[in-house]
Order: C-alpha cells, then structure tokens, then sequence
C-alpha cells in the first residue's frame, strides 16, 4: 500500500509515483452499469445518536430535493453506496465513499447529480469528497484494461489498449509501428493494470515496448525494449530488477585493505499517463537476506534515499547498495524496498488555439505564462519557438517543455522529438521544440495537423510513499 502525504504548492513539479508492493495486485473491481435510472432516496428521520465525547449529537433528518429530468443511470450498487452516505454511522460513510471511489470515472456524473439535488449535509460532503478522490486517482491511480478481441491485427490491438488508457486524448504515437505483416491474433484481457495487459500484449503479439519519455504514450514494435529480470507491478507503476554487481576495493598503500559490496540496479515504469518530475536515484532496502540467513541490507545508506532527481521522464534508474553475501549464498531470498516520488494531483491546462497563426501570443495558467513567438512548419516537422517565465524552474525549464503537447483537431497529439535551447535574458528562458506530423491512427499512417498548444501546469501535488518485493533473486 502507498500512502500519500498532501502539498498544495503553484511550483511546477511535474510528476508521479511509482508504489510498489507484494505480488500483483488485485485491480480495483467496477461496478456494472446498465441497471435502471434511481433518484437519491429518502431516508427516514434517524435518533439521535451519542458522540464519542457522550453528548447526545444532533438528529439529521435527510431531505432530497427533486430530482432533475433526467439522472445518469446508476447500478444498484452505486445506488446503495449513495443511500448509505446519509448512514449515521461514520464509519459506513466513510465505506460507501470509499466504495465510489473505486468504481472510478463513471460515478462522477451520478454524483454531480446528487449534489445538486439533495439538501442532506452528510451525503453531499460525501459525494464533494468522492469526486475529488476520483479526480486524483485519475491521474495517479492505475488505469485498468480489458478487451478480448479475435483475429486482429496487432496494430488494432495496440489501438485499442491506447484508447483504454486515455494517455493525452487521443493518442497517436503510442500505435504500433507497422508490424503486423497481415498476421492475427487473439487476446484476452480482463480487469488488469496498465502494465500488466501491456507484457500479455507483447507476449501474445512478439512485439516490444518502445518508451518515448515524457509523457508520451508507450509504443509497441518489433525492435522496442525487452522488459527481463524480476519484476514488481503495483496500480500504475512497474519496477524490474536488472543487474546485480559486485565492487572490490583495495588500498594500494595497505593490500590488505580490502572493501567488497555489491549493488543492484533497478528500472522503473510509470504509466504514460502520469508526468514525472522528481523521482529517487536510490532504493531504500528494507530486508534482503540470502540464502544462508546473511542481512545484506548495507549500513549507513540513509542519506541516499533523501535526493531527488528533476525531469519529465516515463521511466528512470535506481539503485541499492548491498552488502556483500556469503560465499556459499546462491540467492537473494527476499528482497524489501522503499521509494518516495512525487505525484501531481491537480493541473491548469494552458492552451493556445490556431497555432499555425500564433506569433506572440501569450497565455497563462497556474501562475506560469508561456508565448509562442513564431511557428514554422517543414514537411513532417513542426517547430515551436516559445518562451516561459524564468522563476521556479528548477531544472531550466526542461521539464515544462517536455509535457507542452500539439494536437490536432480531433484530438490526435504529435509526437515530440526533442526541447532545445534554454537560455533568455528579462526574467523569461526561450526554448525551440520539433514535432513530427507523421503518425499512425487506427493502423493507417497519417500526416496530423498541428491546430492547437495544450500545456497541463500542475498546481497540487502529493508525495507518495512506495514499497515493493522480490523473492529468489539469483547470486550466481
């Protein structure tokens, strides 16, 4: 489990967290939809009940306003949770609340409804802090995937598990790159993480993945990135272990002098949908022993785990130090660590419409401008020349350029090849960004139009902190 700690702060800290745990985990259940449209019920009056300090607490008698025309169709078990956020009883709340945070995006338009209709305190607190939660976990929780589809190409299956993960709207780099060569497949996929449905598409399909960085959707080809050694899922993050190495010191001055320790490498995943902004270097290792029963956890390593790393980036390496094992140890039996990681919570999107007309156009949102100087379009690339307010980069402003994003007007995003410059006098830093227009929408390659700047600034954001585990991991 991660837990998360709140910071509301305007600095622009792009991010999200990688939290780790035991095994793979079990994705949030949905509830089905399609039962009939219910209004918010009526409760009856309820006694008074007795506060934890034993004063008699003061009776709430829900009263519902009339519904409008038309409700959002609601399950019976989105209705249930509903009714039971006028309980009494705090604790139900507070179950049923959790209960339509689960069920994700499609409870929100319902309980927009319910706010606006009923006049019960209890229940309209509940639904307020339901969307919110739901709003969050939209952008750092996992995205769940399903499909099964026969006798496809893999491009369509890649088509499909983009549009399931909703990565910037209507995603276009993340296609597959032309490999099907008129070969089908089947898959089946139900109820599973981000991470999880992407190996099981690679391993159903032959294909790799291919990381863009950034933001940017996931890619799939046959010469993307193998994704070998133990690996660790958990909601929208996945971290594989992949090397382990062995150092030897010795002092020239004194021979005897000799220091061995290992080290083990990590990669970490987060899902292209959440923008990473700072994010460890180092892993804290809570147990690792071998097989002999050695602790390899390495001593006064606790300064390691306090640095943060700035930068937009789907994926990143850490590393642990180790003790070194017994001679005779033949594997890491379990292996326990920690990450802490930032995540963005709450964003102001800046847009800037009709691009290709834009000279000097300036915009702002979550306290940060930005102005498009000139846009100039060559064949297949688009350059953006731009500049941004100096103050709270921390990075030089690299890791706002990287999330800047052009769409067309349907929706597609161009893929970004890469953030120049960086230097600007009079308090603001000019930057120069290419966009490839060529892309593959639904299996077919296409040529998008750059018809609008879209730039998410984030302005709250949450430090979340992570853990996973490995068992029988091999010394020799």
């Amino acid at each position: 489990m991660y837990r998360l700690h709140s910071i509301t702060t305007p600095l622009l800290i792009l991010t999200a967290c990688a939290c780790l745990a035991a095994g793979p985990t079990t994705a949030p259940t949905l509830a089905p939809t399609g039962a009939p449209s219910l209004l918010p019920s009526v409760a009856p009056p309820v006694a008074p009940s007795v506060s934890p300090t034993g004063t008699p607490a003061t009776a709430r008698i829900p009263v519902t306003a009339p519904a409008p025309a038309t409700m959002p169709t609601v399950s019976k078990e989105m209705q249930g949770a509903i009714d039971r956020l006028t309980d009494d009883d705090a604790n139900t709340r507070e179950a049923a609340q959790d209960q339509l945070v689960q069920m994700g995006p499609i409870a929100i338009d319902p309980l927009k409804q319910l706010i606006a209709a009923t006049t019960d305190i209890e229940q309209r607190t509940g639904a307020q802090a339901a969307i919110m939660r739901i709003e969050e976990m939209a952008m750092t929780g996992p995205t769940i995937i399903t499909m099964k589809m026969e006798n496809v190409t893999a491009e369509q299956i890649v088509a499909e598990f983009t549009r399931q993960a909703k990565v910037m709207g209507k995603s276009s780099d993340g296609e597959a790159d032309d490999v099907s060569g008129g070969k089908k497949y089947s898959i089946n996929i139900d109820h599973q993480l981000y991470w999880t449905a992407a190996r099981q598409i690679c391993k159903a399909t032959g294909l790799k993945i291919n990381l863009h960085g950034g933001n940017s959707p996931i890619g799939f080809s046959r010469g993307g990135m193998d994704l070998p050694g133990p690996y660790f899922i958990d909601g929208p993050f996945m971290i594989v272990a992949t090397t382990l190495s062995t150092n030897t010191d010795i002092e020239l001055a004194h021979p005897g002098n000799i220091n061995r320790n290992q080290n083990i490498q990590f990669v970490c995943f987060a899902e292209p949908k959440l923008q990473i902004g700072q994010r460890p270097n180092s892993v804290k290792l809570v147990e690792a022993t071998d097989d002999t029963g050695k602790s390899l956890v390495a001593a006064d390593t606790e300064g390691m785990y306090s640095g943060f790393t700035d930068g937009n980036q789907g994926y990143w390496d850490a590393n642990a130090m180790l003790n070194t094992p017994e001679p005779a140890a033949k594997k890491i039996v379990r292996l326990r660590g920690q990450l802490q990681v930032v995540a963005t919570t709450k964003t102001e999107t800046l847009e800037i419409p009709d691009l290709l007309k834009a000279k000097n156009v300036t915009r702002t949102a979550g306290g940060q401008s930005i102005t498009v100087n000139s846009v100039n379009v060559r064949g297949d690339e688009v350059t953006v020349n731009l500049s941004i307010l100096a103050s709270n980069m921390n990075d030089g402003g690299y890791q706002m350029m990287q999330s800047v994003r052009l769409v067309d007007a349907e929706g597609h995003y161009l893929q970004n090849n890469g953030v120049g410059g960086g230097g600007g006098m009079n308090g603001r830093l000019q930057f120069r960004l290419n966009f490839n227009r060529r892309s593959s929408v639904d299996g077919k390659d296409v040529v998008l139009q750059a018809d609008k700047l879209v730039l998410p600034v984030p302005t709250e954001t949450k430090v979340m902190d992570c853990n996973f585990e490995m068992k029988d991991l091999p010394l020799k």
